[in-house]
């Protein structure tokens, strides 16, 4: 596995400035080079490069969200140590209110995703769209950031969990709208059979996480036990899929949609069950 992110540049053959775009095309034609249906001849070493060249796009992919500007130039708070009852009290209320503001200006933020089809690749190549989406991953950041700095300021086992669960969410969601929807080549059945699956998961998924940033908004009412069925079927069909095809280049994207429907799920679970 990938230990650091000159690694992963160096095995995806790129420069840390490139775009995302970019990453995204080197990965794919790394993937078919090194598949192992086109190295018959060695599936051990095929494997092995197959899992670094996926370690390292998921990684390049965590690092550019984790990461800012923000949270290099600027030490997090140093943790208040309330000494009584009254103190922990009121902190605690602070905290609470700074999380609730951003998570309040977050969710407005995701709903714009969706309000402009964002998720579509086409769309958001889009001269103007292509701006909107930068600005909203920027502020989906600063809110990761800032949620991480509450945290740093409390031992409250409870916001902690909230925080997390909170930010593991936008961090997961980032992830999955980097992801590649469109299949390249029609030559590889097996490929072709393993993106027909992972498609099939990724329309239950959207249909769960359009339905708790844009569509309950709209409507003002909250479809939770649809939606959570819908999550439930693309986890497990996102499961199948990397059973079924874990060689795949398509493994990738899979796990990372996996990785934000359970993100998502625990979110519904905890924000909308207290």
């Amino acid at each position: 596995m990938v230990k650091n992110i000159s690694e992963a540049y160096t095995l995806l053959q790129i420069k840390p400035g490139a775009t995302n775009d970019e990453i995204a095309k080197a990965f794919k034609k790394m993937a078919m080079l090194y598949h192992p249906d086109k190295n018959r001849d060695k599936p051990e070493w095929a494997n092995s490069k197959m899992a670094a060249i996926n370690s390292a796009y998921n990684f390049i992919l965590g690092s550019r969200f984790a990461t800012s500007e923000e949270s290099v130039k600027k030490e997090p708070p140093p943790k208040t140590k309330p000494t009584d009852y009254f103190a922990q009290k009121i902190l605690r209320e602070q905290l609470i209110k700074s999380f609730v503001k951003v998570r309040e200006g977050t969710k407005e933020h995701l709903y714009r995703y969706y309000q402009f089809q964002l998720y579509n690749i086409a769309r958001r190549d889009n001269v103007m769209n292509r701006s909107t989406f930068k600005d909203i991953v920027n502020r989906i950041k600063k809110s990761y950031h800032t949620v991480q700095s509450l945290s740093n300021n409390t031992k409250d086992e409870e916001l902690i969990s909230h925080f997390n669960v909170f930010n593991r969410m936008i961090f997961n969601f980032y992830k999955a709208s980097e992801c590649l929807n469109i299949l390249d080549s029609y030559k590889n059945v097996l490929e072709v059979e393993a993106y027909n699956q992972y498609h099939i998961g990724d329309k239950y998924l959207h249909a769960a996480e359009i339905e708790v940033f844009y569509n309950r908004h709209n409507r003002g009412k909250f479809f939770q036990g649809e939606c959570v069925e819908n999550a439930m079927n693309a986890k497990l069909i996102f499961l199948q899929t990397l059973r079924a095809f874990p060689k795949s280049t398509w493994a990738v994207e899979t796990e990372i949609k996996l990785e934000f429907t359970e993100s998502l799920l625990a979110y519904i679970n905890l924000f909308f069950n207290e």
